[in-house]
């Protein structure tokens, strides 16, 4: 509950934080120029507000909206701080030094703040386990998620890596004067970076992404328990492989998964557990089988 009160507060100061960048921002305030405020990120900002109330109202439990919230703001933050320093570059900004510097450290001040919030809020989510007792002796299944909600997971998060990253590619391809052909073919091939970039971070940080948390779901390793550092490092580096993307597509679980010995589930908030939680260990998994057990 504590975790979840420091993560409330810390999302109050960034919302308080962007609510003022808003208004300087609309009455011409020269450095936030460089952010580029416009009135949608007045949408957000309300859906923020929202998802922090429904938060407090629920006793500090329910927190599937401002995990959307402080997720999207995560990501963004990491790319308009680089846009920020590139922007002013490539398009000629006569933007003074003090006032650049000022504006990165409050982005990085910012990064911060916001993955501290939600790898708070990521401690109340456990993985999904069907646990079954039998005397003194305790198990746990799992069931991986099928194929349509694999789809679902690439579609979501390749559209909103293409939204948050529009205006970071828009201004890395001005690096370049080159025939628009080569222009595609370039934006392509950092779309891709940047779509690597967002899942190592983002599952290695909070083991989900954006579509992981709309569908309730988590990275897990044979054991039930959240996957390791370098298992998501090796998850991240596997989806460089060609055609992985759909590999899925024959199995339920992509190559990404397979070669890294991670497993993607559904997870729930620990307080809906209703049986006492205790240590597991893997055991072996049946092929033949669609559920993996783990015995303590």
């Amino acid at each position: 509950m504590l975790k979840s009160k420091i993560a409330a507060l810390l999302v109050s100061v960034h919302l308080i934080f962007l609510i003022s960048i808003s208004f300087y921002g609309l009455i011409g305030l020269d450095i936030i120029s460089v952010i580029r405020v416009n009135y949608l990120s007045f949408l957000f900002q309300a859906f923020g507000i929202i998802s922090l109330v429904q938060f407090f109202v629920s006793g500090f439990k329910k927190s599937q909206l401002l995990r959307l919230f402080v997720f999207y703001q995560c990501f963004k933050a990491v790319a308009i701080c680089t846009n920020c320093y590139l922007r002013p570059i490539m398009e000629g900004m006569d933007v003074k030094i003090d006032e650049l510097f000022f504006l990165m450290a409050t982005q990085l001040i910012e990064i911060i703040i916001l993955f501290t919030a939600m790898a708070l809020l990521q401690t109340s989510r456990q993985p999904s386990l069907a646990l079954v007792k039998d005397g003194n002796v305790g198990s746990g299944t799992f069931q991986p998620v099928n194929k349509s909600t694999r789809l679902l997971h690439l579609l979501i998060d390749v559209l909103f890596v293409s939204y948050v990253a529009y205006t970071f590619l828009g201004t890395i391809a001005k690096m370049i004067i080159i025939d628009g052909y080569q222009t595609v073919l370039l934006i392509i091939n950092l779309m891709v970076l940047f779509l690597g970039i967002y899942y190592l971070l983002m599952e290695l940080f909070f083991k989900v992404t954006f579509a992981k948390i709309i569908t309730n779901t988590i990275v897990i390793n044979r054991r039930g328990q959240k996957a390791g550092i370098f298992q998501i490092i090796g998850r991240s580096f596997c989806r460089f492989i060609p055609f992985e993307g759909v590999s899925f597509l024959f199995n339920d679980r992509g190559w990404h998964d397979r070669l890294s010995g991670t497993y993607v589930v559904k997870d729930q908030y620990s307080w809906e557990t209703k049986e006492d939680t205790f240590d597991t260990y893997f055991t072996g998994e049946p092929e033949s089988e669609p559920t993996t057990t783990l015995i303590p």
